[in-house]
């Protein structure tokens, strides 16, 4: 599979009302390993358990994007990056907007997801 190459302007930047969007460049249908994209909080105060590994990486924030894991906080700044592994109960949060690339794995992590 070639190379490609993905442009902000192609990417949908709605946010949720949960303060959150998510636009994927890599998923399944170009790599069996990994899916990426780029994210970003507003505003947000998520709970989430991640049922895949992750590697994100702040691109700008308004204020720390801060993941909450087992009572500890790691404030990320822009430029910064976490790797968390599968099965690790957090809490994204972010006062103003985060914006982050982020990597996980495996490819097809969305239909893995646990009912």
């Amino acid at each position: 599979m070639p190379a490609k190459h993905f442009k902000l302007s192609d990417l949908d930047l709605t946010y949720s009302e949960r303060g959150s969007f998510l636009s994927e460049y890599v998923d399944r249908r170009n790599s069996e390993h990994f899916a990426a994209g780029v994210a970003s909080f507003r505003d947000a105060d998520i709970p989430f358990r991640i049922w895949y590994d992750e590697v994100i990486s702040c691109l700008s924030t308004e204020n720390g994007l801060e993941i909450v894991i087992d009572g500890t906080s790691h404030l990320l700044s822009a430029g910064d990056a976490i790797w968390i592994p599968k099965d690790t109960d957090l809490v994204y949060r972010s006062a103003g907007t985060s914006v982050f690339f982020y990597a996980v794995s495996p490819a097809d992590w969305k239909d893995r997801r646990p009912a």
